[in-house]
């Protein structure tokens, strides 16, 4: 009987870990994805903002 529950719990704690692996993976792609479309815009504007008395 022990055997079962300690089996039970411990498919349970691996569907959570699977969900938050999947949602950290869903996450980090949305993130590169993003990133990789906006990341020299942001980098240029974030620039001209830091420094105005820059040439450019």
């Amino acid at each position: 009987m022990t055997v079962a529950i300690e089996l039970e719990e411990s498919d349970v704690a691996l569907q959570r870990l699977e969900a938050g692996s999947k949602l950290i993976s869903d996450r980090i792609r949305k993130y590169t994805i993003f990133r990789g479309n906006n990341s020299r815009n942001v980098i240029s504007s974030r620039n001209k903002s830091v420094n105005p008395r820059d040439p450019k």
